[in-house]
């Protein structure tokens, strides 16, 4: 069984392959997990920037899926990953700096620089691979919520 996060939107603009959606917010929006891809521009709206090759027009009231497999990916690539290079960087660091001055410092400095060569490494990555991570799925529908 998998699991679906449906919401209904209305296309707010378009920019070639990139449409925005308008989502309106509700209180579930506060323990969703999809907060990696929905950004909140008020109180109770909320825009998703989605890259499509279907065409649409501003106005059109849409359907937007996602799966949950896709965002657990993304978060664990964007969170669970780096957590894991920060903490073994830093133990490894400390063992092997362990008798010089100001180890701690330096094994931290190394951490984050590690850290930063995998965020410039994921990035590209998506950059050349799109469909890795499952892009929402958008159907035109026309019931305006």
């Amino acid at each position: 069984m998998q699991e679906f996060l449906k919401d209904i939107g209305i296309v707010k603009s378009l920019n070639g392959t990139n449409i925005e959606i308008e989502i309106g917010s509700s209180d579930d929006c506060e323990e969703c997990t999809a907060k990696l891809l929905c950004k909140p521009i008020s109180d109770n709206k909320n825009i998703l920037s989605v890259y499509t090759n279907d065409k649409f027009q501003i106005g059109d009231s849409v359907e937007v899926t996602v799966k949950g497999k896709s965002i657990f990916l993304f978060a664990f690539f964007l969170y669970g990953i780096p957590l894991i290079i920060l903490i073994a960087t830093l133990l490894l660091g400390l063992f092997v700096l362990g008798n010089t001055i100001n180890h701690e410092l330096y094994s931290f400095a190394f951490s984050i620089i590690t850290l930063a060569v995998y965020y410039l490494l994921f990035r590209k990555f998506i950059k050349h691979n799109p469909s890795f991570f499952k892009h929402p799925t958008i159907i035109k529908t026309d019931n305006l919520n």
